[in-house]
Formats: C-alpha cells, structure tokens, sequence
C-alpha cells in the first residue's frame, strides 16, 4: 500500500468508525499503471488504464488501480431488484443512493466518461431512472470539478473535457448540483 494511502486511512478512521463515509475515487486512489488487462479492480478492461491526452493523469498513488480503496469500503450496491433499479452500481467507483428527498450520483473521474464507455452507459441509465417525484433533487459529484475556476496547470483543460463527456446527460436529465 502506498505510504499516503495508509496515512489517509489511518487518519479517517476514528472518524469513519462512526460516521458513514460516502467517497468519490480520484487520481490519488486510482492510477493504472502497469496493472495489466483485466486488472482494474472495477472490472473495466483497459490495459494501463484511462490515460486521455487531455488527461494529467500521472503516478498519484503510485500506481494501485484503487486496490485499497476497493478492499476498504462497500458503497450502495443498486442492484435490479432493489429501488426498482434495473442497473447495477460499480462499488467504490460510481454508484448513487436515495438520501431522503435527494438522488446522489457519484461518478470516478478517472474512469473512461466517453459515450459508449460502462460508465457513461450506467450514468446515463441512472439519470434516466430518477423519480423525480420521490426524489426532486439530484447530485453529482466526482473527485475532478466539471468546472475550474483555475487558469494555471491543465486543470482547466480537464474540467473542459469532462465536461464535454457529461455535460449534455447532466442538462438532459435536470441534474442539480453537480
């Protein structure tokens, strides 16, 4: 285990012994370097991993593919006979759950968003069966922000492509905050 991973978990814990910790996966909990096909603990097949041109996808955690984070936490498991749900969620890398009047979706912005990918597929699944009824407002959030106040660095230029992957499915679909 990387040495911040173990520093991350170490401190968290006395909290997360007591509150539910919902997470969203993010450059420090992902890298794929040379985890090889069919390595990727949430099941996408890609050998080392999603590394966009746009990306500054580097050796954050030094390469765990999320290992920890995946052994570590369970998220929501939406499965098809739960929620009247007909999809089913990625454990620590995308997933939502129902938080009383409010629908939450928590998207990895280091896995493939592009239409067609499992992700973007499950994105747009998920969105399509909010119950707006039920649930009226409806959350997004990823470790990336889809929007960057930031000039400097290529943070900007991943805000603008991960934008240009959702942002239609997040309009279409009324998202609220995201």
């Amino acid at each position: 285990m990387h040495a911040s991973t173990k520093e991350w978990f170490e401190m968290i814990q006395p909290m997360a012994a007591r509150v539910p910790l919902m997470i969203a996966v993010g450059n420090h909990e992902y890298d794929h370097l040379s985890g090889g096909f069919g390595k990727d603990p949430s099941g996408v097949l890609t050998d080392g991993g999603f590394n966009p041109v746009w990306g500054d996808y580097a050796d954050d955690s030094g390469g765990e593919c999320g290992v920890p984070t995946a052994a570590r936490f369970t998220m929501p498991f939406v499965g098809k006979d739960t929620s009247n749900r007909t999809h089913d969620s990625n454990g620590v890398f995308w997933y939502s759950y129902d938080m009383s009047n409010v629908h939450v979706v928590v998207i990895s912005s280091e896995h493939d968003l592009s239409e067609g990918s499992p992700q973007h597929s499950w994105l747009q699944e998920d969105l399509s069966l909010v119950n707006r009824e039920v649930t009226p407002w409806v959350i997004m959030e990823s470790h990336r922000p889809l929007y960057e106040s930031q000039i400097m660095g290529r943070a900007n230029e991943v805000a603008e492509s991960l934008r240009n992957e959702i942002e239609r499915l997040l309009r279409e679909y009324n998202v609220d905050l995201s």
